[in-house]
């Protein structure tokens, strides 16, 4: 009886190999198991069975491979607190770019500006963030830019030309700012004429170290004449292309001269150079009013209200295009609201009190 218990114990646990395998040598077999063959297939030198060897693979990770993944499952997840972050301004780089592909400068620079509070070392942002308030014409920005961010950075030699053409434009246009600025405070108000201070600023033109485009301008404002203000008008035109500035004065004297085709000219000329000169937009705007598209010269005239609310002469030319366009209560509206951080031209009240017209305000 003991016997045939033992032999039906020996029955249910044996292997289905054991028949097969009882006379193999101990070194034949499995070094796990001990009860199937080594599986030598892939090496000579294998002492695992196939079952034990599949086993071991999946179960035996090494702890240098735990803790590779531990650490990279880490970097992963900071990547992905910062991706957002990352994402977004890379974001406002492109547009950036896009801004300044269709000349847009003003709205480069606001970009480049959010993107300099970040990343304040790097001095490629530095020069373009400089660059665009140049051609937007913020001289004030782009000076901060560079006294504020630039001084002291270590520049390769294409930096260095760059960044000093950009000082020597702007100390030629601070110098300019500062010389005028002290001709008209020393002046005497009771004893001082429009020709006294003509010929000082026509002085100033003999220092290559001042902005002739900007003294030209001055001395268009002081000629006696519509004709010479025009001629020193295009002259600050042709001196220095790369600002709009000029053209839309230009364009403003043209139109007072009924030069409407050239007006339109000089103004369409600024834009195409600088898609945000807010004042040469304004400028179209209201040649399309003094033609009779009210409408076209009111949607002008928002879009330059929209790109800088604070342009001078910008928000005059809104209220008048509003009245022009039957939306006379909208256009007092903005001035009481305008009046409280803007100080409007005081002919504007003479529009509105009807004492002169839209030909008079603008040509006469």
């Amino acid at each position: 009886m003991n016997t045939m218990e033992e032999t039906t114990v020996q029955t249910i646990g044996a292997d289905p190999y054991s028949d097969r395998n009882a006379d193999m040598d101990d070194d034949t077999r499995c070094e796990q198991c001990h009860i199937h063959p080594k599986d030598k297939t892939d090496s000579e030198y294998s002492i695992l069975c196939t079952q034990c060897r599949e086993e071991y693979i999946r179960l035996h990770v090494p702890a240098i491979v735990i803790l590779f993944f531990v650490i990279l499952g880490v970097i992963f997840a900071g990547a992905m607190i910062h991706m957002p972050k990352t994402v977004e301004r890379y974001k406002i780089y492109l547009a950036a770019e896009k801004h300044i592909d269709a000349n847009e400068y003003l709205f480069a620079y606001e970009d480049f500006s959010a993107l300099l509070n970040v990343y304040d070392d790097s001095v490629p942002l530095i020069l373009d963030t400089a660059d665009a308030a140049m051609n937007a014409q913020l001289f004030n920005d782009a000076a901060d830019i560079i006294d504020e961010n630039l001084v002291g950075k270590t520049l390769n030699e294409r930096q260095y030309e760059h960044a000093t053409l950009t000082t020597e434009k702007l100390g030629r246009f601070f110098n300019s700012v500062y010389a005028i600025n002290q001709i008209f405070d020393e002046a005497d108000p009771d004893t001082a004429s429009v020709d006294k201070l003509f010929s000082q600023v026509i002085e100033l033109l003999e220092n290559p170290e001042n902005d002739k485009a900007l003294l030209y301008l001055y001395l268009g404002n002081l000629s006696s004449t519509m004709e010479e203000s025009i001629d020193y008008f295009r002259m600050a035109c042709e001196v220095d292309e790369q600002f709009t500035y000029p053209l839309s004065t230009y364009g403003n004297a043209l139109r007072r001269a009924q030069r409407f085709d050239d007006a339109q000219a000089a103004c369409q000329d600024a834009v195409s150079k600088n898609a945000c000169d807010s004042s040469s937009i304004s400028g179209l705007g209201i040649l399309e009013l003094l033609n009779g598209d009210k409408a076209e010269g009111l949607s002008l005239i928002q879009q330059a209200y929209a790109i800088d609310p604070d342009c001078v002469y910008v928000p005059e030319a809104l209220v008048i295009a509003l009245c022009e366009n039957g939306q006379r209560d909208a256009a007092l509206d903005m001035v009481n609201k305008k009046a409280e951080q803007y100080l409007f031209d005081p002919e504007l009240q003479d529009y509105l009190d009807g004492t002169i017209d839209l030909q008079q305000y603008y040509i006469d």
